[in-house]
């Protein structure tokens, strides 16, 4: 693979990820018409130019009415509560189990 493919591989795989984050090396490929180079050389590129092959999360990223969202909770809950709620007061039900946060445990 020239330096030039490389380079070209490398610019087509940044524009594809912005509109696609789990975007496939060999749909990079496929869209450079990269030929004749096998996979591993591929991601090889990839890891040189800084970035890791890492497999999907079966949860899906949060949009942005779901940021927007948890965002406008976590400001209102920061105006309505003071530190001392946060630090003495709560109570978090995880996965069944309950866990109380106590400043000085006893």
């Amino acid at each position: 693979m020239s330096r030039k493919d490389k380079a070209r591989f490398t610019r087509t795989f940044q524009k594809m990820r912005g509109e696609n984050p789990s975007v496939r090396v060999m749909g990079v490929a496929k869209e450079c018409e990269i030929r004749n180079v096998s996979y591993r050389t591929l991601v090889r590129t990839l890891n040189d130019a800084g970035y890791q092959q890492l497999t999907s999360r079966r949860k899906g990223l949060l949009s942005a009415g779901d940021r927007k969202q948890k965002v406008h909770y976590a400001r209102a809950a920061l105006r309505n509560y003071d530190r001392d709620f946060w630090t003495g007061d709560i109570l978090l039900y995880l996965d069944g189990v309950s866990f109380r946060h106590n400043h000085r445990p006893v």
